[in-house]
């Protein structure tokens, strides 16, 4: 993945305590069109949070870190690893039961609700009340709350996942149509027509201002391979010098 300089969703997420309306829907947007093509290649990403989800130069939202992804999950597979971070789990992830690529619109609507109240659906003291709250207790909506917002969020975070919006073959086609989205074009998201909320304002290409200083200033600990792997390593490279990607 190339290297996508705004920060991390939560970074601007906990600067700003919490986004409008407007700004959620357009992140929202840009998580759903992710989501849709992860799932059309058959990959359930698992780990969906905002500290995974990272902003471009443009503003626009793209999905990161895929280490606890799991390929050949389509439409009616199934698996039961437990796995992903405890706040933006799925019930039946807690379970341990069986589950589908739903568990990535589940927390979407985990993520929906932190970015308009800017705070979690399902809290505790520690991992063990996280997962009770998950399984056992219905999200809180204050009144002056959006209506579609709470639909969508409420449908989003459906505990039986056959119920769970994105659950059926039409995945993010189906969570694209409901009225949360009203006003949203989608081309114009896929093309980028839309100027986003926030616009990182960097200093280069390289610039990592947006990024936390704990890891910005760590230095770098490259450990060089050894074996014949890496001395063939040059003569590899030069057989593909006339390709039109080659390594240097």
């Amino acid at each position: 993945m190339e290297f996508v300089a705004g920060g991390s969703l939560r970074t601007h997420l906990m600067r700003s305590k919490h986004f409008d309306l407007q700004t959620t829907k357009f992140y929202a947007a840009c998580i759903t069109l992710g989501l849709e093509g992860i799932h059309s290649k058959d990959v359930i990403h698992r780990d969906l949070k905002p500290g995974n989800l990272l902003m471009d130069q443009d503003g626009y939202i793209k999905i990161a870190d895929f280490g606890m992804s799991k390929t050949g999950i389509g439409y009616g597979d199934r698996t039961n690893t437990m796995v992903g971070s405890p706040a933006y789990m799925a019930p039946e992830v807690v379970m341990e039961e069986e589950y589908s690529r739903a568990v990535d619109w589940w927390a979407l609507g985990v993520i929906v609700y932190e970015m308009l109240l800017g705070t979690r659906p399902f809290t505790g003291y520690d991992r063990d009340f996280i997962y009770d709250s998950i399984v056992e207790d219905e999200p809180q909506y204050p009144s002056s709350l959006d209506s579609e917002a709470v639909s969508f969020i409420s449908q989003l975070l459906k505990k039986n996942p056959e119920e769970r919006l994105g659950s059926t073959p039409g995945d993010a086609a189906d969570v694209a149509e409901h009225p949360f989205f009203n006003g949203i074009v989608w081309d114009d998201i896929i093309e980028k027509n839309v100027t986003a909320p926030f616009v990182p304002s960097l200093n280069g290409p390289e610039d990592v201002g947006y990024f936390d200083e704990e890891f910005t200033k760590l230095s770098a600990n490259l450990t060089q391979p050894k074996g014949p792997p890496a001395e063939m390593a040059s003569e590899i490279d030069e057989a593909f010098l006339d390709f039109n990607y080659a390594a240097f």
